[in-house]
């Protein structure tokens, strides 16, 4: 019992490593550029309300802020970071879009985390016909995201 609870602490600990490893290198390789000016106080404080009122998680690490935006997030977006979440042991990325001057989830992002929320009800459901069609709607509008997202680079 206390071997597997061991292994599964060094597995947490590794995915993290990996994770983070992973979000450093996509980093490096950006053609972004960072904020001359580090993260203010206020802006914590907004980036910590939006993860609460949005059930993002508990955020591990708040990314450096960059002085551009995923083009599909509109003319209106100016900087954008990355967040390391923690929800339900899982951990994973979510990117916050500085938008009319204000720190908020953009539309590229919230529609991305709709799509992991409905495909997280899906799980584990008994497949019937009505969860294969909304399999299928889930698999299209992933499609949809992606090629949009393929079209900014």
């Amino acid at each position: 019992m206390a071997l597997s609870m061991e292994v599964k602490k060094l597995t947490t600990r590794v995915a993290g490593v990996l994770v983070l490893g992973v979000w450093l290198a996509a980093a490096a390789q950006s053609a972004d550029t960072l904020r001359r000016d580090a993260i203010t106080d206020a802006e914590v404080a907004r980036i910590r309300e939006i993860a609460k009122t949005e059930a993002l998680g508990e955020i591990l690490s708040i990314g450096p802020v960059l002085t551009s935006c995923p083009c599909g997030e509109g003319a209106g977006c100016s900087q954008s970071l990355n967040l390391l979440t923690k929800r339900g042991g899982r951990t994973g990325f979510v990117r916050l879009s500085r938008i009319a001057g204000q720190w908020q989830l953009g539309p590229l992002m919230r529609r991305q985390l709709a799509l992991s929320k409905a495909k997280e009800a899906l799980r584990g459901v008994p497949a019937t016909t009505d969860t294969r069609r909304q399999g299928a709607n889930l698999a299209r509008e992933e499609q949809k995201l992606a090629g949009q997202l393929r079209s900014c680079q």
